[in-house]
């Protein structure tokens, strides 16, 4: 019954993802060991929060707008594109000012880490703009390859600090050369003209306003995914968090393989179903019941597997990473399977749906900080099934939904 379910998804395209997956993202993994052998837990415990940050100030360069490429006409593609990198370079520049202002204020041991993460965030929003664009153009080539061009120049960057010349920041300024190598190609392919980038404030005001409902859902679910990496750093020590981020990694791997891979197969074929108004249900179970089938297999691999990876192949001062990673497997069992599954509201552009319960899940994890007195093993699990519940809620989210559009479909 299973083999029969998952012979009805996809599953050639899902074997090219996995594979373009593996070589961007598990790769490099196996590289940790030699990395977290070199590299103290407190300088990973600002790398998180450097990537943590990156990951804000991209909303924050980007607002979202990008999203409008996806549905622009050709005519207008190019200017949308333009006006969207204009937007990101604008909001850079403001940021660098005020954080120069913020500097010579207050000058804190921090900063540095902060200025890195706005280069890192203009240059993973002009990115994430590019590649956008670039798909509209249907040059899926450069999009394919920019990931694990990236991965890699990380990989042998660092690999050349560890065994030439270690410096400060090495971690951050490695994912900084990484982008780089990434940006590059795609701006050429994309032909930006510096020329079409103009300094009209107008088309800029008018992004902001067409992407202002993606855009407040984003920062809803930005929030919530940020939120353990500052709460174990301002609650605990920067030296936890470091620990932690081991935990984040092998908790990846999952994320990595399955739920990205298959976010992409369900946003595409359910709303290929609904651009031809057929029913979506039962594509909706096939995908539940192969993402559950997943999310067993790999919840019981880390849970059995992690003491013997993280003992065998990392120093004893990432060892309580063992206990942080199993600590955190209600909250994966949960998102491997309903993570993906959100795309199904984005397949029925039901935006205010996908809005209130990012807000919801927000609203959940915001309150296990009634919890702050408790110690960091005990706040783990907490947090976890807290999460866990966050995501098993959107069964019902999803539900309601689908209930809608099989409504509207009645009416045809």
């Amino acid at each position: 019954m299973l083999l029969k379910r998952l012979q009805q998804i996809e599953m050639k395209l899902i074997i090219q993802l996995v594979i373009a997956a593996f070589f961007s993202g598990i790769i490099p993994l196996l590289f940790e060991p030699l990395f977290k052998n070199n590299f103290s837990p407190l300088e990973y415990g600002n790398y998180d929060l450097f990537l943590k940050l990156m990951m804000i100030f991209t909303l924050l360069m980007t607002f979202k707008a990008e999203t409008l490429l996806s549905s622009s006409s050709v005519k207008e593609l190019e200017k949308i594109y333009n006006d969207c990198v204009t937007l990101s370079l604008t909001c850079f520049l403001i940021y660098t000012l005020f954080y120069l202002l913020v500097v010579f204020l207050f000058n804190t041991d921090f900063s540095i880490t902060v200025f890195l993460a706005l280069v890192s965030g203009l240059l993973f929003s002009l990115i994430t703009i590019t590649v956008t664009y670039l798909l509209r153009q249907k040059q899926k080539l450069y999009v394919t390859i920019q990931k694990p061009i990236r991965r890699i120049v990380e990989v042998l960057t660092l690999i050349l600090f560890i065994n030439f010349y270690k410096l400060p920041f090495s971690l951050e300024i490695s994912t900084i050369i990484g982008l780089t190598a990434s940006a590059i190609p795609l701006l050429q392919k994309s032909r930006l003209r510096l020329s079409s980038i103009g300094i009209s404030i107008q088309p800029q005001l008018n992004l902001l306003k067409k992407s202002k409902s993606v855009m407040i859902g984003e920062v809803f679910n930005t929030l919530s995914l940020s939120f353990l990496s500052f709460f174990v750093f301002m609650n605990y020590s920067i030296n936890d968090l470091g620990v932690l981020e081991l935990s984040f990694k092998i908790l990846s791997i999952p994320q990595l393989l399955i739920c990205s891979v298959l976010a992409i197969i369900i946003q595409n074929n359910i709303g290929a179903l609904v651009s031809e108004r057929k029913p979506i249900l039962n594509n909706i179970r096939q995908f539940f019941f192969f993402l559950a089938t997943m999310s067993t297999l790999f919840t019981l691999t880390i849970f059995l597997g992690a003491e013997i990876v993280i003992s065998t192949l990392f120093e004893d001062q990432w060892s309580k990473s063992i206990n942080y990673t199993k600590l955190l497997l209600p909250h994966l069992f949960f998102f491997i399977i309903f993570s993906p599954l959100s795309r199904v509201l984005y397949a029925l552009m039901d935006n205010k749906a996908i809005r209130n319960w990012q807000f919801l899940k927000l609203l959940l994890i915001l309150s296990t900080l009634f919890f702050y007195n408790k110690p960091l093993n005990e706040f783990l699990f907490i947090y976890a099934i807290v999460s866990a519940f966050s995501y098993l809620l959107l069964i019902w989210v999803i539900a309601n939904s689908v209930r809608k559009y099989n409504a509207k479909l009645k009416k045809l």
